[in-house]
């Protein structure tokens, strides 16, 4: 775990030839990318146990299922991208519950990492989402929220009814998932996700031990 983090920040300083950025929306694509790939490349050079990734909207697309080769940082950035159109939570919770089952062993400690605006994770219904959860057990799952948009998630209300008013709540305190961080800026995702990594990984070692 002592490899893990100056890694990731070793191997994000390097200019790689897939970092060439424009629009500044293609560069928050082109960082949040890279780290995914770097993160991913982390984990298995530091012997974590096997690693997976996938897109995810209307559809859930295995980029690099587990068990398979560690695939270079540009094809994998090639296969990953912000196109489609609709984000199906459901569908991504139950497709990793699959996944993860086929894999688990009695001593499997497993996280499922998901990178998302956090927008539209309401849209099926909150409980939906919490059953679909609840279903995942023995998965830690965090959301990490990008929130570099022109509004933050933070000053986002859901607008309700009550006695015929209108009741509005802050967005977050409706989100369905426990565990979340915020990143405001897309640079600063890689060392989030090596410090979410360190401390899931001190959590289980700790629960092991109880």
């Amino acid at each position: 775990m002592r490899r893990l983090i100056p890694y990731i920040a070793s191997e994000y300083r390097k200019d790689r030839i897939w970092m060439r950025r424009t629009k500044k929306a293609q560069r928050d694509y082109q960082v949040t990318c890279e780290s995914v790939c770097i993160v991913e490349d982390a984990l298995r050079r530091c012997d974590a146990g096997d690693v997976s990734v996938c897109s995810f909207g209307s559809e859930v697309k295995i980029i690099n299922a587990f068990g398979d080769h560690m695939m270079p940082g540009p094809e994998l950035l090639q296969k990953l991208s912000f196109t489609q159109s609709s984000t199906d939570l459901l569908l991504l919770l139950n497709r990793s519950r699959q996944l993860l089952s086929d894999v688990r062993t009695p001593t499997s400690e497993q996280l499922l990492i998901i990178i998302s605006d956090g927008r539209g994770a309401l849209s099926q219904g909150a409980e939906k989402v919490k059953t679909a959860l609840a279903s995942l057990q023995g998965v830690t799952v965090l959301f990490v929220i990008l929130d570099s948009g022109p509004k933050s998630i933070c000053d986002l209300s859901v607008a309700t009814f009550k006695d015929g008013d209108v009741v509005l709540t802050p967005y977050l305190t409706t989100f369905p998932f426990p565990f979340y961080a915020i990143v405001k800026t897309v640079t600063q995702l890689p060392s989030m996700l090596a410090e979410s990594i360190r401390q899931w990984f001190e959590m289980t070692v700790q629960t092991n031990s109880i």
